[in-house]
């Protein structure tokens, strides 16, 4: 929290700035911990059929390889107090209600408080995105029609099979329901998507316009390294772009003369990671 004071030493206005936010968080994390409250909030607190469908949201935080452990270890909603299941679901949907009511108090209207929820949909989607890489490496493949992936986002070994036996099996490839999906949560088209997770774009010498470049196809893991550094970026940027929010609320409210917790969001949406170890932000 930066503080700016007057001549007479009297708090004059105040901002927030983001300080160490733990990105790596976002696709991992250990035993006993859990990923930012906001993606549980927000599985526990969307209930309209209509929207969890459009958001892809699952019914359980354990279906998402981001939000599970990354080893063994005490499950997190088997929490310290002894809360059960539904009743951490029932605590973890009023704070997203809390949550929605505080984005709106800082002046998020209807729309961006939609496009919010997307962007969070987005960043879990990432993590059921999973790929193959035959033997055989050439032009860049379709994505596959295959079943959707598993709950830890590696496919299911007959999927497996279908991908590698696919007459475009030249590079890594990605299943089209979740490629659908992200590309339709984050409002972009689906071929520059699937270009930009399993290919480097390569250009040689001075750019141009007409110049389009080579696309070498990336190996599995170089994949899963480019799929996790975009999940980590939007949700930074997200969190970066509510912080600003904030500010631009605080300074309005200064210059009317309104007075403004500097915690308006609390932890609901940028506050700590889980119960096991939060992180620094999210």
């Amino acid at each position: 929290l930066a503080v700016a004071l007057d001549a007479e030493s009297a708090i004059h206005r105040c901002s927030l700035q983001p300080y160490l936010l733990e990105r790596s968080r976002v696709v991992v994390h250990g035993p006993g911990e859990r990923s930012y409250h906001v993606f549980y909030q927000m599985l526990a607190g969307v209930t309209a059929p209509a929207e969890r469908a459009a958001l892809g949201l699952k019914s359980d935080a354990s279906e998402y390889a981001y939000l599970r452990p990354s080893a063994s270890g005490p499950s997190v909603s088997s929490a310290a107090d002894g809360a059960s299941a539904a009743e951490a679901r029932g605590e973890a949907a009023a704070e997203w209600a809390e949550t929605e009511a505080k984005l709106a108090a800082i002046g998020l209207g209807a729309q961006l408080a939609a496009a919010v929820r997307r962007t969070l949909a987005a960043v879990l989607t990432l993590g059921q995105v999973w790929f193959t890489d035959p033997e055989r490496r050439g032009s860049l493949c379709s994505p596959p029609s295959s079943p959707t992936s598993g709950a830890s986002g590696v496919p299911p070994d007959d999927a497996a099979a279908e991908l590698t036996a696919s007459a475009h099996a030249g590079c890594a490839s990605l299943p089209a329901a979740e490629l659908a999906l992200l590309a339709s949560l984050l409002r972009v088209e689906q071929q520059p998507l699937h270009e930009a997770l399993v290919a480097r774009h390569i250009r040689a010498g001075r750019p141009r316009a007409s110049d389009a470049g080579v696309l070498k196809p990336l190996r599995t893991g170089e994949c899963v390294d480019v799929r996790d550094a975009l999940a980590k970026d939007i949700y930074a940027r997200l969190f970066d772009w509510i912080v600003a929010a904030v500010n631009r609320h605080m300074t309005e409210g200064t210059r009317a003369g309104v007075a403004h917790d500097g915690n308006d969001l609390g932890n609901g949406c940028h506050g700590g990671g889980g119960d096991g170890g939060g992180g620094d932000g999210g």
